[in-house]
């Protein structure tokens, strides 16, 4: 009897293990987090004309990004459409715009983990891994706009830019797009911080040698010398999102950069290949895979 006790043991550690690696493994794929809402796919997005209008307050900030928080987030907002993208964002709308759809490249490039849990994807660089909840309707949402952080007030009010404590020679160049044309339009990418501000970004990069720092999405800073990708630049209110360390100052939006520069800020174009004036008879065969 004792004997039969323990293969009946050993087979039900065995089996739970099975069902526990198996919904491991299930974390790795896009899925809905609650019943309510159903994966619809990898889809398209771009700065500028966004596929989901609005962005999603989540839990945690976007060191925290899980599918799930996004969904509840949208969720809480009166939005049945959420979706996950480059790893930190989270965007929600009750319908999509600006053209948006499924990738074509179907789920390629929706690779990129979620950073509040890495087994999780979060889209990419300009895809959305979409949800929808059907229990939440249209007419829940009152409003298309971010909640305000102001009681008894509709509006939101615009946070002044640092014009003292400066390094000497750096000024505020501007609001600009981020993740255009192909990639990022600043080089060096820091560490998130929470406890970012203007003046701890500006001297972080100080420090590493360049001469443009910029601040994206309240905890991100990134550095360089130049502006890539023909950045171009975006109106100030999108520009909007409170440092983590200073909530009197701006720190950029989703794929928006507060931008510092010592001296004239330069913006390089797109880089092209070149096709003429090669030595020695050499010829530009194009871009293979």
């Amino acid at each position: 009897m004792a004997g039969i006790l323990l293969v009946v043991h050993i087979t039900s550690l065995f089996f739970f293990s099975l069902l526990a690696k198996l919904a491991h493994g299930a974390a790795l794929i896009p899925r809905a987090d609650a019943d309510a809402w159903t994966y619809l796919g990898c889809y398209t997005d771009q700065v500028g004309a966004r596929t989901l209008g609005q962005v999603g307050y989540t839990l945690g900030g976007p060191g925290n990004m899980t599918v799930a928080n996004c969904q509840n987030g949208c969720a809480s907002q009166g939005y049945s459409l959420a979706g996950v993208e480059y790893s930190s964002e989270c965007w929600c709308d009750n319908q999509l715009r600006n053209g948006g759809g499924p990738a074509p490249d179907g789920e390629a490039m929706c690779s990129m983990p979620c950073n509040g849990n890495p087994e999780q994807k979060c889209g990419g660089p300009g895809r959305l891994n979409l949800y929808q909840n059907t229990a939440i309707k249209p007419t829940d949402t009152m409003t298309t706009s971010a909640p305000s952080t102001e009681t008894g007030s509709s509006t939101t009010p615009s946070l002044p830019e640092p014009t003292q404590g400066l390094p000497d020679g750096w000024q505020y160049s501007g609001c600009y797009q981020d993740n255009v044309n192909g990639g990022r339009v600043m080089f060096k990418m820091l560490p998130d911080s929470s406890t970012l501000t203007a003046e701890s970004c500006i001297t972080m990069c100080v420090k590493l040698g360049y001469t443009v720092a910029g601040a994206e999405f309240s905890k991100q800073c990134f550095c360089d010398n130049y502006l890539r990708n023909a950045a171009p630049k975006a109106i100030e209110s999108e520009c909007s999102m409170t440092c983590s360390g200073n909530t009197q100052q701006k720190c950029g939006g989703p794929n928006r950069l507060s931008v510092y520069s010592k001296g004239n800020l330069t913006v390089l174009p797109i880089p092209v290949p070149q096709t003429g004036g090669l030595p020695g008879g050499w010829k530009y065969q194009g871009c293979l895979q």
